[in-house]
Protein backbone atom coordinates (compact mmCIF):
# COMPACT_ATOMS: atom_id res chain seq x y z
CA UNK A 1 0.00 0.00 0.00
CA UNK A 2 0.54 3.58 0.74
CA UNK A 3 1.04 5.55 3.94
CA UNK A 4 1.84 9.43 4.22
CA UNK A 5 3.64 9.42 7.39
CA UNK A 6 4.75 12.02 10.06
CA UNK A 7 6.07 10.99 13.35
CA UNK A 8 7.30 13.53 16.18
CA UNK A 9 11.19 13.80 16.56
CA UNK A 10 12.14 11.24 19.75
CA UNK A 11 15.71 9.43 18.79
CA UNK A 12 15.52 7.52 21.82
CA UNK A 13 12.66 5.98 20.85
CA UNK A 14 13.19 5.44 16.82
CA UNK A 15 9.89 4.72 15.07
CA UNK A 16 9.81 1.54 13.03
CA UNK A 17 8.04 0.61 9.57
CA UNK A 18 7.98 -3.22 8.42
CA UNK A 19 6.71 -4.08 5.21
CA UNK A 20 7.78 -7.23 4.08
CA UNK A 21 11.72 -7.06 3.46
CA UNK A 22 11.38 -3.71 3.90
CA UNK A 23 12.87 -1.84 7.27
CA UNK A 24 11.94 2.21 7.75
CA UNK A 25 13.58 3.44 10.97
CA UNK A 26 12.53 6.71 11.67
CA UNK A 27 13.12 9.66 14.63
CA UNK A 28 10.91 12.27 13.75
CA UNK A 29 9.96 13.34 10.11
CA UNK A 30 7.81 12.90 7.12
CA UNK A 31 7.53 10.67 4.04
CA UNK A 32 5.66 9.32 1.63
CA UNK A 33 6.08 5.10 1.28
CA UNK A 34 4.27 3.52 -1.70
CA UNK A 35 5.02 -0.12 -1.45
CA UNK A 36 2.37 -2.07 -3.52
CA UNK A 37 3.26 -6.35 -4.01
CA UNK A 38 2.64 -5.89 -7.84
CA UNK A 39 4.62 -3.39 -8.77
CA UNK A 40 8.28 -3.72 -9.30
CA UNK A 41 9.52 -0.71 -7.43
CA UNK A 42 9.38 0.42 -3.88
CA UNK A 43 8.98 4.18 -3.08
CA UNK A 44 10.11 6.54 -0.34
CA UNK A 45 9.78 10.59 -0.96
CA UNK A 46 11.27 12.25 1.94
CA UNK A 47 9.73 15.40 2.73
CA UNK A 48 11.22 16.28 6.39
CA UNK A 49 13.94 15.05 8.74
CA UNK A 50 16.04 11.60 7.95
CA UNK A 51 15.35 7.79 7.54
CA UNK A 52 17.15 4.65 7.70
CA UNK A 53 15.68 2.59 5.10
CA UNK A 54 16.89 -1.58 4.48
CA UNK A 55 15.54 -3.82 2.40
CA UNK A 56 16.71 -7.55 3.68
CA UNK A 57 15.98 -10.91 1.60
CA UNK A 58 18.37 -14.03 2.48
CA UNK A 59 19.84 -13.33 -0.57
CA UNK A 60 20.48 -9.89 -0.47
CA UNK A 61 21.20 -6.62 2.17
CA UNK A 62 20.81 -3.29 0.77
CA UNK A 63 20.58 -0.43 3.33
CA UNK A 64 20.80 3.84 2.73
CA UNK A 65 20.29 7.02 4.89
CA UNK A 66 17.69 9.56 3.34
CA UNK A 67 17.31 13.33 3.97
CA UNK A 68 14.56 15.92 3.17
CA UNK A 69 14.11 15.95 -0.52
CA UNK A 70 15.57 12.55 -1.33
CA UNK A 71 13.17 10.46 -3.91
CA UNK A 72 14.56 7.00 -3.10
CA UNK A 73 13.54 3.63 -5.86
CA UNK A 74 13.96 0.42 -4.75
CA UNK A 75 14.03 -2.42 -7.59
CA UNK A 76 12.49 -5.40 -6.22
CA UNK A 77 14.04 -7.98 -8.36
CA UNK A 78 17.52 -6.45 -8.66
CA UNK A 79 17.53 -4.79 -5.30
CA UNK A 80 19.18 -1.52 -6.79
CA UNK A 81 18.76 1.54 -5.09
CA UNK A 82 18.26 4.81 -6.44
CA UNK A 83 17.86 8.16 -4.76
CA UNK A 84 17.80 11.46 -6.49
CA UNK A 85 16.32 14.82 -5.45
CA UNK A 86 12.89 15.67 -4.74
CA UNK A 87 11.38 19.51 -5.24
CA UNK A 88 9.82 19.31 -2.08
CA UNK A 89 7.65 22.47 -2.16
CA UNK A 90 5.63 20.97 -5.01
CA UNK A 91 5.22 17.79 -4.57
CA UNK A 92 1.77 16.23 -3.16
CA UNK A 93 1.11 13.16 -1.65
CA UNK A 94 -1.21 10.64 -2.58
CA UNK A 95 -4.04 11.95 -0.10
CA UNK A 96 -4.00 15.07 -1.63
CA UNK A 97 -6.50 16.42 -3.82
CA UNK A 98 -5.98 12.79 -5.53
CA UNK A 99 -3.20 13.90 -6.59
CA UNK A 100 -1.29 11.36 -8.70
CA UNK A 101 2.81 11.35 -9.43
CA UNK A 102 4.68 9.45 -11.16
CA UNK A 103 8.60 10.20 -11.37
CA UNK A 104 10.02 7.95 -13.84
CA UNK A 105 8.49 5.26 -13.89
CA UNK A 106 7.57 2.52 -16.56
CA UNK A 107 4.10 3.09 -18.21
CA UNK A 108 3.37 -0.65 -16.57
CA UNK A 109 3.41 0.44 -12.92
CA UNK A 110 1.96 3.37 -14.11
CA UNK A 111 -0.98 1.44 -15.49
CA UNK A 112 -0.86 -0.82 -12.36
CA UNK A 113 -1.47 2.06 -10.19
CA UNK A 114 -3.96 3.73 -12.35
CA UNK A 115 -5.99 0.38 -11.89
CA UNK A 116 -5.81 1.21 -8.60
CA UNK A 117 -7.35 4.88 -8.18
CA UNK A 118 -10.10 4.01 -11.03
CA UNK A 119 -10.85 0.10 -10.93
CA UNK A 120 -10.41 -0.52 -14.04
CA UNK A 121 -8.26 -2.74 -15.99
CA UNK A 122 -5.41 -1.92 -18.25
CA UNK A 123 -3.76 -3.84 -20.60
CA UNK A 124 -0.67 -3.16 -22.01
CA UNK A 125 -0.28 -4.87 -25.52
CA UNK A 126 3.21 -3.58 -26.72
CA UNK A 127 6.51 -4.49 -24.69
CA UNK A 128 8.08 -1.62 -24.95
CA UNK A 129 5.76 0.83 -24.54
CA UNK A 130 5.20 -1.03 -21.09
CA UNK A 131 8.72 0.00 -20.21
CA UNK A 132 8.69 3.47 -21.45
CA UNK A 133 9.34 5.75 -18.22
CA UNK A 134 7.10 9.15 -17.29
CA UNK A 135 7.46 11.88 -15.03
CA UNK A 136 4.09 13.74 -14.34
CA UNK A 137 2.24 14.95 -12.20
CA UNK A 138 -1.45 15.13 -11.91
CA UNK A 139 -2.64 17.82 -9.17
CA UNK A 140 -6.18 18.75 -9.96
CA UNK A 141 -8.48 15.56 -9.64
CA UNK A 142 -8.10 14.43 -13.44
CA UNK A 143 -10.04 11.54 -14.64
CA UNK A 144 -8.72 8.55 -16.40
CA UNK A 145 -9.46 9.99 -19.61
CA UNK A 146 -7.33 12.87 -18.79
CA UNK A 147 -4.56 11.45 -17.39
CA UNK A 148 -4.04 8.93 -20.07
CA UNK A 149 -4.48 11.43 -22.94
CA UNK A 150 -1.35 13.36 -21.09
CA UNK A 151 0.66 10.19 -21.13
CA UNK A 152 -0.08 10.25 -25.35
CA UNK A 153 1.05 13.60 -25.68
CA UNK A 154 3.04 12.38 -28.45
CA UNK A 155 0.87 10.26 -29.93
CA UNK A 156 2.71 7.17 -29.98
CA UNK A 157 0.31 5.20 -28.34
CA UNK A 158 -3.48 3.51 -29.30
CA UNK A 159 -6.03 3.66 -26.49
CA UNK A 160 -8.82 1.52 -26.66
CA UNK A 161 -11.63 0.42 -24.26
CA UNK A 162 -14.11 -2.25 -23.92
CA UNK A 163 -16.23 -2.50 -21.48
CA UNK A 164 -14.11 -2.02 -18.37
CA UNK A 165 -11.18 -2.69 -20.02
CA UNK A 166 -8.29 -0.13 -21.06
CA UNK A 167 -6.35 -1.25 -23.80
CA UNK A 168 -2.57 0.32 -24.69
CA UNK A 169 -0.98 -0.32 -27.71
CA UNK A 170 1.89 1.23 -30.20
CA UNK A 171 0.17 3.42 -32.75
CA UNK A 172 0.81 2.41 -36.30
CA UNK A 173 -0.31 4.41 -39.78
CA UNK A 174 -2.40 1.65 -40.40
CA UNK A 175 -5.24 2.83 -37.23
CA UNK A 176 -6.24 6.07 -38.78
Amino acid sequence: GEVLAEVAKDPDRPFLIKSGPSTIKVTGTKFDFKSYEQDKVIEIALLEGSVDYSWKTPLVTRTVSLEAGNLMKLDKNSADISVSQLNVASYKTFNQNRSIHFLDEPLSDIAAALERVFDTKIVIMDESLAKTHYFAYFLNNEGLDEILNALNASGAMAIGRHDNVITISRWTADQE
